[in-house]
């Protein structure tokens, strides 16, 4: 046996023959994997050098999974802190349209609330908590979405 393969040669003399390298050569037993007795799984030799790197592909494919769902958590929290934030803004919203509309009046306009420095500072986006506070029955005003300059003049109301 030792004799045999030895004329057949290494695997390193066979990828350095390349294609020129007779047939036996290139279909060594170096080469294929071995259906041999011995420790095996299915049928296959678990020491052979194709299956030795199965345990570390098979870790890093858990590991990959492991982070993919670390994101999704964390895709999930983040939502919920934008949730948070978007029913923060809304309430604080209410506050402003009380503060900077005339006193005792539920209602401001458009811009007075846009030129407000404290409306400016707090909102990422005041539009977008106008529209979704209108969404949620909070406030009220004409028109589908407002902008400056030419809505300054909308009034935004508190409902009751």
């Amino acid at each position: 046996e030792a004799a045999k393969n030895s004329s057949i040669g290494t695997a390193g003399d066979i990828i350095n023959k390349g294609a020129n390298a007779p047939l036996s050569d290139r279909n060594s037993s170096h080469h294929r994997m071995k259906f041999e007795k011995g420790p095996e799984v299915g049928g296959l030799n678990t020491e052979s050098p194709e299956l030795q790197a199965g345990p570390k592909i098979q870790l890093k494919n858990a590991q990959l999974e492991r982070n993919s769902t670390r994101h999704v958590k964390s895709s999930e929290e983040l939502l919920s802190g934008y949730g948070e934030r978007m029913e923060a803004e809304m309430q604080q919203l209410l506050k402003d349209i009380k503060r900077v509309g005339e006193q005792g009046e539920p209602h401001a306009t458009f811009g007075e609330l846009f030129d407000d420095e404290q409306v400016a500072n707090y909102y990422e986006a005041l539009v977008g908590t106008l529209k979704a506070a209108k969404k949620k029955g909070l406030v009220e005003y004409e028109g589908q979405i407002l902008l400056k300059g030419i809505s300054d003049s909308v009034v935004i109301s508190l409902k009751k």
